[in-house]
């Protein structure tokens, strides 16, 4: 059944042919990062409700879209991140799924970039692109960051896809991506790939400053636990007005929430940051603070142990000031940590 399912949609997709496919082609380009305070707005909203194909409409589409963004825009904000399945209709099968997908083409995704061209703003729309490099009639699940320019400067395509939607024939991703922006690194990931250790390992030997996690699941303290291990923020923008857009900080600590149906968060972030332990930092840290006083912002979020630090001066980076009174960050503390051990068993052994 599961054949003759996938041989009907192969046939759909090549009749219902109305626009070129969704391919985005990332535009390299050598940006000038100044970490700073920005405003980040994450959206989270309901799909559209299913519809009759005969009913699919692109402008229906981007007028829900712009709806949900037009809220935001007026904060004026650096980065607009979208839940999964932005652009999709709810719960359709996958014949007619893929029909709206060959449908829609790459409609939604230019007028995405016009608006992010338009207010001068990123913008992680994730939705689905067809892998025409993969081979004919195949897709993933994506997110695709589009700059300020309008241009798409990268995309990732969902590691861990589930059971289900790779038995539809999605096709899953093999790179951690993160891409340097006017304010920081910032990488994406997508629903499922919440669970596996192994990428969220990736991703922290990449150091983003800012996750984005689109889904349609919230993942709970598994939010938290990636911001923890990736020193970075993550923004989590998840599908449905019940479940909760969260903005957590660097700590793995939780900055903002939203659970009462308004569907957006837009709140100011400083990406000028290093995550360090208490261990032999203390004295060093409070030197510092009085030399710097209102530029060197400290605090302690969580009983982790963990104290993020911020220079709220875009001119002070917080490496300078960590460089100039030897302050050992946590990343650097945990492998030392670990070498340290690792010597000593080899001297044992």
């Amino acid at each position: 059944m599961r054949l003759l399912a996938l041989i009907f949609s192969i046939i759909v997709f090549s009749v219902f042919s109305y626009a070129k496919p969704l391919e985005p082609v990332v535009v390299k380009k050598n940006v000038d990062v100044v970490k700073r305070q920005i405003r980040v707005a994450v959206l989270g909203f309901p799909m559209l409700s299913r519809v009759p194909p005969k009913n699919f409409s692109t402008d229906k589409m981007i007028a829900y879209l712009k709806s949900k963004m037009d809220v935001v825009v007026a904060d004026k904000p650096d980065i607009i991140v979208t839940p999964e399945h932005a652009d999709d209709y709810a719960w359709l099968p996958l014949d007619q799924k893929l029909q709206w997908m060959n449908q829609r083409g790459e409609i939604i995704y230019n007028f995405m970039r016009d608006y992010a061209k338009k207010h001068r703003c990123y913008i992680v729309f994730a939705t689905y692109r067809y892998r025409g490099d993969v081979g004919k009639n195949s897709w993933s699940n994506c997110a695709i960051l589009i700059d300020r320019d309008g241009d798409c400067v990268g995309v990732y395509d969902k590691n861990y896809l589930t059971i289900g939607e790779m038995e539809n024939g999605l096709i899953p991703g093999k790179d951690a991506v993160v891409v340097d922006t006017d304010f920081g690194r910032v990488g994406m990931v997508i629903c499922f790939d919440l669970n596996f250790w192994d990428l969220m390992k990736r991703y922290a030997d990449l150091k983003p400053d800012i996750l984005t996690f689109s889904s349609f699941y919230h993942g709970a303290y598994m939010q938290n636990t990636w911001a923890h291990r990736c020193e970075s923020y993550l923004l989590g923008a998840t599908i449905g007005n019940t479940i909760d857009k969260n903005v957590v900080g660097p700590a793995g600590e939780v900055l903002a929430r939203e659970h009462s149906g308004l569907n957006w968060i837009s709140i100011d972030i400083n990406t000028n940051f290093k995550v360090l332990h208490w261990d032999n930092n203390r004295e060093k840290i409070m030197e510092a603070k009085k030399k710097y006083g209102r530029v060197l912002d400290v605090h302690t979020p969580n009983e982790c142990g963990l104290l993020p630090v911020f220079s709220n001066d875009p001119k002070i980076p917080i490496e300078k000031i960590l460089k100039e009174f030897e302050i050992e960050s946590w990343s650097e503390y945990y492998q030392r940590s670990v070498k340290m051990r690792s010597d000593i068993l080899k001297k044992i052994n």
